[in-house]
């Protein structure tokens, strides 16, 4: 399976028409803390577990991986593909394109 892109203002276009999506952002607890998209999952890399994502995720249902700029992402949503998410994304750019965009945010 390979990694799909897309950009926060169509995940969030996205999620506005369908309601509910697992979106997962991999940045720190503190980086969450700091500011997140009120549509994410904390699930940090650096202690990432394909388990946790099973438990919390349908592996058919599309899956988007969010992170500060869309590498630490595109690392666990390739690693989510490799085992077995059937719709894994990418969102480009990250946090900071969705601040960039104007799109809301939660402040801790």
């Amino acid at each position: 399976m390979s990694v799909k892109h897309i950009t926060p203002t169509e995940l969030y276009r996205l999620q506005q028409e369908s309601g509910a999506l697992g979106i997962i952002d991999v940045r720190e607890c503190d980086e969450f803390a700091a500011i997140s998209s009120p549509l994410a999952t904390n699930l940090p890399l650096s202690s990432f577990n394909v388990e946790n994502v099973v438990d919390k995720f349908d592996q058919k249902a599309p899956i988007f991986l969010l992170c500060r700029s869309g590498s630490r992402s595109m690392h666990a949503a390739q690693i989510l593909a490799s085992r077995g998410f059937q719709a894994v994304y990418n969102v480009k750019g990250g946090m900071i394109e969705w601040q960039a965009k104007g799109l809301p945010v939660v402040r801790r």
